[in-house]
């Protein structure tokens, strides 16, 4: 057991695994966390149960790689069997995923995630890059194909689907061409939300020793490319927004202003909305 500090704004976190696998060239968490060790799915039905009878009513299900939850355990990734159990279990509340990792996630499993009623059509995938010759660097094992496929298969199935992912700038070997490659595939693909991190050694991390490192000045200044046409993305989201009917839970209350959170926003991810008190009608 254990305090539920989020229940008063209805959500909760539930890792479901710690630690990873996972060889990515610029990560640590394997040599911070260690390998992948999943707890039995039993056990989490059991706190899925508890966290409801506290008033939870969206559970954020994370790991590290969620996607390969179970396979130490089971011998093979079990993640579509969990949610199911858990999809399964009677009462009024929402699941979320993080952090689906790209590499063995298939058209089969996103078509069991259609079937599923509980949960929110949110996808946190961390892609890091987009150009095929970076992710071989970052040690990532898919390529553009894969990344397109089920990517179109989201937007075409799931027709109200949030999709948040997070990109490395600069990355040692980054060409212009390949920073090209990112940024025609940001405009494609039109994300709702995009974390952007620009690179730096970190000395456990194998990145450190790659050649071909990118100056400074040259990733701030592709940096703020991305920065500003996710500014006209998310303008654009905000406007079709407007006047239109919306789950939330409200986070904040001030003189003038409330914030308010989608439900389809991630908490202390995406960014909340304020709305003008004036606008309210009693």
């Amino acid at each position: 057991m254990r305090a539920y500090i989020h229940a008063p704004f209805g959500y909760e976190y539930l890792k479901i695994a710690e630690g990873c696998d996972n060889s990515c060239t610029f990560c640590i968490i394997p040599q911070i966390r260690g390998k992948q060790t999943s707890r039995k799915i039993e056990d989490i039905l059991k706190e899925v149960q508890s966290m409801l009878g506290n008033g939870i009513r969206e559970i954020q299900i994370i790991s590290q790689d969620t996607t390969r939850y179970g396979t130490d355990l089971y011998g093979e990734a079990r993640l579509f069997d969990l949610l199911e159990k858990i999809d399964a279990i009677s009462g009024d509340f929402k699941i979320r995923l993080y952090y689906l990792y790209p590499d063995i996630l298939t058209l089969d499993h996103l078509t069991r995630l259609k079937k599923l009623k509980k949960l929110l059509p949110y996808f946190d995938i961390p892609f890091q890059h987009s150009s095929e010759h970076i992710l071989k660097r970052m040690g990532r094992h898919y390529d553009r194909n894969h990344i397109n496929s089920f990517l179109d298969y989201i937007r075409k199935e799931f027709p109200n689907s949030f999709i948040r992912t997070s990109f490395i700038i600069g990355f040692p070997g980054e060409t212009d061409e390949d920073f090209e490659d990112l940024y025609n595939f940001i405009q494609e693909y039109q994300f709702e939300s995009v974390g952007i991190f620009q690179y730096h050694d970190e000395s456990l991390a194998a990145s450190s020793k790659l050649d071909y490192k990118i100056d400074d000045s040259i990733a701030k200044d592709r940096i703020h490319r991305i920065s500003e046409l996710l500014n006209t993305i998310y303008a654009s989201y905000s406007e079709k927004a407007k006047l239109s009917l919306q789950v939330g839970f409200v986070m904040n209350i001030e003189k003038n202003t409330i914030t308010v959170r989608r439900e389809i926003q991630a908490p202390e991810v995406d960014e909340y909305d304020i709305v003008d008190r004036k606008n309210i009608s009693h």
